[in-house]
């Protein structure tokens, strides 16, 4: 498999820019993001024989911490 050919940019459509922070990976650097949040996750996932209450914003992975803490409840019986 090729790259996939790119087509021209029609006249008078800006370019999308990056933001000031943003900027490409180079080298081997390897960067670890640990959300702000982490203790609250961290309780999720270990506290397993509590009952706990998760109140978050969309999108700030509430699903997700939930579906593995059902899936660990599981796994352990």
């Amino acid at each position: 498999m090729g790259a996939v050919p790119r087509r021209p940019r029609p006249r008078g459509v800006p370019r999308p820019r990056r933001s000031a922070g943003a900027r490409r990976a180079c080298g081997s650097a390897v960067v670890t993001y640990v959300p702000p949040d982490q203790d609250a996750r961290t309780t999720i996932a270990e506290r397993l024989d509590q009952t706990l209450f998760v109140e978050a914003g969309a999108g700030s992975g509430k699903s997700t911490a939930l579906v593995g803490r059902v899936l660990e409840l599981v796994a352990t019986g």
